[in-house]
């Protein structure tokens, strides 16, 4: 089946922004990318963070520019990294929240529990 995993894609000048299609997961991240010899280096918040502070033989920069893309292979590789994070937090999101909701519904029991043998005998819980 094709689309299974609709993502709307919000490309700025300046962050790229990317939901889910139930929209229950979201990522914002720079619009950036670091490049060293033709090879990028760095993409989005960890290439913002070379930003201004690179060797002369690293390029940072944006691939858009005043919102149209100004370099296309360079928003290319952007694109593709984020959305294979995305994909990844995703997937990490799911279990991480399955994972809470387990812990969740322990703590509550174990609430219930201490509640219950801290409660003086014969008057119950009120």
């Amino acid at each position: 089946m094709f689309f299974q995993n609709m993502v709307g894609v919000d490309l700025g000048t300046d962050t790229i922004k990317l939901r889910d299609r139930s929209g229950d997961r979201f990522l914002e991240t720079r619009n950036m990318i670091a490049v060293r010899g033709g090879k990028p280096i760095a993409v989005g918040s960890d290439a913002y963070a070379m930003y201004e502070k690179n060797p002369a033989d690293i390029r940072v920069s944006r691939p858009m520019a005043g919102g149209v893309i100004a370099n296309a292979p360079d928003m290319e590789v952007v694109l593709s990294d984020t959305l294979k994070r995305f994909t990844s937090f995703s997937q990490k999101t799911a279990v991480r929240d399955h994972r809470r909701r387990e812990a969740g519904v322990l703590s509550l029991s174990l609430q219930h529990h201490e509640s219950r043998e801290n409660t003086p005998r014969g008057q119950g819980n009120r």
